[in-house]
């Protein structure tokens, strides 16, 4: 039987905060045209925690875009993020120039560029780096085999489709749900 996607996410023990985080080995397979007879979900996290929460609060500051600044105390009410934590995401994408933060009574953060203008890639690169599927994929690693090992060439456009994918999703598009 082909993998199920979907009927895998209805029956998934995992909360559903955890889908979008991850990518699961099934639908890789699946993908790539790959049978599986039974039901064995192995997770591999592609984005680190901190990076969630960044895309979360992003989110946030988007909805908020063109308004009066997000208080960072806020921010992580809204988006179930302790204080400390959301204070350093912050100022690491205030660091890059994502955010800028505001003093005074109506202090806070708020975007630097429209929503449409900062994609999922910006973010995750500011707070891990590469995404990368595995190390044969970075440019960087000096692996023998890479040249002809047949498992980095489908892992080499396995990661070419996530990058890709990151880079066409902008904030406004997490707004609409897209």
């Amino acid at each position: 039987m082909f993998f199920d996607s979907q009927d895998a996410i209805a029956k998934s023990p995992l909360p559903p905060r955890f889908w979008s985080v991850g990518i699961c080995f099934c639908d890789v397979f699946r993908t790539f045209g790959g049978c599986i007879s039974q039901w064995n979900k192995i997770w591999m996290n592609v984005l680190r925690k901190n990076t969630d929460y960044a895309l979360r609060m992003m989110g946030n500051l988007a909805g908020n875009y063109g308004q009066k600044a997000v208080s960072v105390r806020m921010l992580a009410r809204q988006e179930d993020v302790s204080y400390q934590f959301a204070c350093k995401i912050l100022q690491k994408l205030q660091g890059v120039g994502l955010v800028e933060s505001m003093m005074g009574p109506a202090g806070g953060y708020r975007l630097c560029l429209e929503p449409e203008k900062i994609t999922m890639l910006d973010v995750i690169r500011t707070m891990q780096g590469n995404v990368a599927v595995n190390r044969c994929t970075d440019e960087n690693d000096n692996c023998p085999r890479q040249a002809n090992c047949p498992v980095s060439r489908v892992l080499c456009r396995l990661q070419r489709d996530v990058d890709e994918f990151f880079v066409k999703v902008t904030l406004k598009d997490l707004l609409n749900n897209k």
